[in-house]
């Protein structure tokens, strides 16, 4: 278990961090912004003149949220979970400056609170121990306690002269045992300070000669192993026989690294990720990946090292792209792309951090100035992309962390923007119900992905209902939507489908069409589909993104959002149509864009064409081998006349043909 912040500053911009941009003299309280600076040699944050503040909201009552704690001046750098569901976190810039233990039914009150100057820290998931590095005018302080108590540490080690120039300059091992952290006197080159927990005594204070600044640690899951990057070179140390294990040259520098429970697997980068493996004398590469115009900034690989996940930030800022990667395939098992953003405030991947099993993952993110996109998000590994929950938090997230069995999860980070000037923080406790599943479960998965539909259009879905328990159970299902982000208002229920009978272990499936009203307001909307006792009871809820985009329809479209379908008994025949089917467009007529449906019984190559009244073809919109499935392609009519079009659908010697109107 690890918890880091960001990426790591370089030497010459420490001065920025140990100098803040402004303060306010009135009070002595000190204010900062802070950017992520794109250069030829990797990604650097620095500190600058801030940006004005926008759209700025509080922490809203959230049904996942344990607790939350509101620090008006401090602000929170790091939380990590711990034994019995407690949270350790540090906070730095203006009082209380303190590490602080928190109890999962404390209401946000730490037991206990330990005072200092600028804390990093972080805590074995098995094992009570808990570990903090403290910069002050002096030098670094190593410090470690055991677990509840009255914040007395268990020994505290100091090195005068050593600064942290690092976000992430501390790691414990999940069982307790080691804890490693990184420091450097300014201007020299970075040492691995390794202790074993129960002592204040540094196994060894190594120098990484010759490589450069301190960046990022990671540790391995017993300790034996300990990764970190100096400047550009990735090293991995070997605590028992004291001694490097291997060395890597990075080719830039970054802080994008995470390290296998065995410590076998390796995976760090910037353009592009590398994933190496262990041959026995060295890291070997197995593959890498890179997508164009993309970097990566947070990597995790989970401990038993079947899943590895990847943030990506573009240049303009906008979007964070989200990659899953089974280790032994250089092909992803998917990729989710947040919503796009304008870019003013810049929206970039601070944190990660996945489940030993690899099942569920939790991504801290700075937000966006629109506030399309929540803060905290938790995936849920599967198939898809699938969103299990998120968190809209006030300003932006900086650290992140999901217990080992995914029963919970932490996060934190500074009260407003980390690109606005300003001071504050926040730290919530998030109860996700992993490991508690609902009687009756309910899953809905978009036909595809991103959900993009037109004013007036439909998009498709598949539904599952499933009963968890022994019994046989009796549910209502409905479906509402909520959005635009920035509005949060409801829209719903569409439908709802009463007393629908699961009888012991059975599920229920089917496939939907929504319609999507003319009038819709433009923007990111999440459609929700929730089973219970409606209107007065949720067991469980399930949801997707979808985007509705401009379509100045002249007539045909939805005058309201329409859902039609139905739950049947076989599931079979909820995922995989029964009979090839051209299902039809909506909106029919329609202005400027329309969305085509169509069924796959098999796997095959697909084509769906477009052509005016003469047979002449206008546009290829699908062209390509497909899954068996529901499917739906949009068109953009809006560089072509008005007039009727027909579209047709081929798959291997089967052909159908449809007929639509274009009204301008």
């Amino acid at each position: 278990m690890r918890k880091v912040l960001l990426m790591s500053l370089t030497l010459g911009l420490l001065l920025a961090l140990i100098n803040p941009v402004s303060s306010v003299a009135t009070t002595s309280l000190t204010e900062e912004a802070t950017f992520l600076r794109h250069t030829e040699s990797g990604p650097v944050l620095a500190q600058g003149e801030g940006l004005p503040q926008t759209g700025a909201i509080p922490l809203l009552p959230d049904p996942w949220v344990v607790w939350s704690r509101y620090l008006t001046d401090a602000i929170y750098n790091t939380a990590s979970n711990t034994v019995d569901a407690h949270i350790f976190a540090g906070t730095y810039l203006n009082p209380p400056k303190e590490a602080a233990l928190y109890a999962s039914d404390g209401g946000g009150i730490p037991e206990w609170a330990y005072g200092g100057t600028e804390f990093y820290t972080d805590a074995g998931d098995a094992g009570f121990t808990l570990a903090a590095v403290d910069e002050d005018g002096g030098g670094v302080n190593v410090i470690k306690w055991t677990g509840p108590g009255n914040g007395t540490p268990d020994w505290s080690t100091s090195f005068a002269g050593y600064a942290v120039t690092s976000y992430g300059p501390i790691a414990v091992s999940d069982d307790g045992s080691t804890i490693a952290a990184i420091a450097a006197p300014p201007g020299t080159d970075a040492h691995l300070l390794l202790f074993d927990a129960g002592s204040g005594t540094p196994l060894i204070d190594y120098v990484a000669s010759g490589l450069g600044f301190p960046r990022y640690v990671k540790i391995n899951a017993d300790g034996r192993y300990t990764a970190f990057i100096a400047l550009a070179t990735l090293v991995v140390f070997d605590r028992d026989l004291l001694e490097v294990r291997d060395q890597i040259y990075m080719g830039a520098s970054n802080s994008a690294l995470d390290i296998s429970g065995d410590g076998d697997l390796l995976a760090y980068g910037w353009t592009s990720m590398r994933v190496m493996e262990w041959s026995g004398s060295s890291y070997q590469q197995l593959w890498s990946w890179a997508t164009g115009g993309y970097y990566v900034t947070r990597i995790a690989i989970s401990t038993d090292g079947s899943t590895m996940v990847s943030c990506w930030y573009d240049l303009a800022h906008t979007t964070i792209k989200v990659v899953v990667h089974d280790p032994t395939s250089s092909t992803p098992l998917w990729i989710y792309d947040y919503p796009y953003s304008s870019g003013v405030y810049q929206e970039a991947a601070a944190d990660i951090d996945i489940t030993d099993d690899g099942g569920y993952f939790i991504i801290g993110s700075w937000g966006d100035a629109e506030n399309l996109n929540p803060e905290v998000h938790i995936f849920q590994r599967d198939e898809t992309p699938h969103v299990y929950c998120t968190v809209d938090m006030p300003g932006s997230m900086f650290s992140v962390d999901i217990a080992s069995d995914g029963t919970y999860a932490t996060a934190c980070g500074k009260h407003i923007h980390a690109n606005v000037s300003g001071r504050g923080g926040d730290i919530v406790m998030i109860d996700t119900d992993i490991s508690a599943l609902p009687d009756v479960s309910i899953e809905i998965v978009p036909d595809t992905i991103p959900v993009r539909v037109p004013q007036g259009g439909s998009f498709g879905f598949t539904g599952t209902l499933k009963n968890n328990t022994n019994q046989p159970q009796v549910v209502d299902v409905w479906t509402m939507a909520m959005g635009p982000h920035w509005t949060k208002q409801i829209w719903g229920p569409f439908k709802q489908f009463y007393d629908l009978e699961l009888a012991a272990g059975d599920s229920l499936g089917g496939h939907f069409y929504q319609r999507v009203p003319i009038l819709a307001p433009l923007g990111w909307y999440d459609y929700i589909a929730y089973c219970g006792d409606y209107p007065s009871t949720i067991i469980d809820s399930c949801f997707f993104e979808i985007e509705v985009m401009p379509a100045a329809l002249a007539r045909g479209g939805a005058v309201g959002w329409v859902l039609t379908g139905s739950f049947h008994q076989s599931e079979d025949l909820v995922n995989v149509p029964s009979e090839f089917g051209l299902i039809g467009n909506y909106p029919n007529p329609f202005n400027a864009a329309t969305t085509i449906n169509y069924e796959l019984p098999t796997v095959g190559h697909v084509k769906v064409e477009v052509y005016n009244i003469l047979g002449e073809k206008v546009a290829t919109l699908v062209n390509e081998k497909q899954q068996a499935g529901y499917k739906s392609v949009t068109w953009d009519a809006s560089e072509v006349s008005s007039g009727i079009y027909f579209y047709r659908l081929t798959a291997g010697d089967i052909s159908e043909t449809k007929r639509m109107i274009l009204v301008k």
